[in-house]
């Protein structure tokens, strides 16, 4: 016996029914939730850098980055109490290899990229460990 499946295809992501797309949506609302608290958080402790999205868009938070002086110092002590960091496309889209023009400057794009570092983001982050994050972050 065979059975078809339809596929759903939403934003890169192929969903075979619509349970899997109702776990996407939900798990959608629970990013922006854990986005929520960090951005509570973070403006309560005069940390301004959180991300901006415009009323009218919505943001899936596949990452939470924020801007910080010394990123390097920051990512140090946050890993010794066990928070992970990445630091996403550390190399700026116009140094990249294949389209790389030394006669391009972009002063401001290289000090922010020196600057940004996403900070722990999932869908079932608890309210602790967001909380936990941010008292780290802010006692570097």
């Amino acid at each position: 016996m065979t059975q078809r499946k339809d596929i759903i295809p939403a934003g890169g992501a192929i969903f075979t029914n619509d349970d899997e797309l109702a776990i996407f949506e939900e798990e959608i609302a629970l990013r922006q939730q854990v986005a929520a608290s960090y951005e509570q958080l973070l403006n309560q402790a005069w940390i301004d850098t959180t991300p901006y999205i415009e009323p009218h868009n919505t943001s899936v938070y596949a990452q939470y980055t924020i801007r910080v002086r010394d990123r390097e110092a920051l990512q140090s002590k946050l890993k010794a109490t066990g928070i992970p960091t990445a630091v996403h496309y550390p190399i700026l889209l116009n140094k990249q290899p294949a389209v790389a023009d030394a006669k391009i400057s972009l002063p401001v794009g290289d000090a922010v990229a020196q600057q940004v570092i996403s900070l722990p983001m999932g869908p079932y982050l608890s309210a602790h460990s967001v909380q936990l994050t941010v008292q780290s972050l802010l006692a570097v």
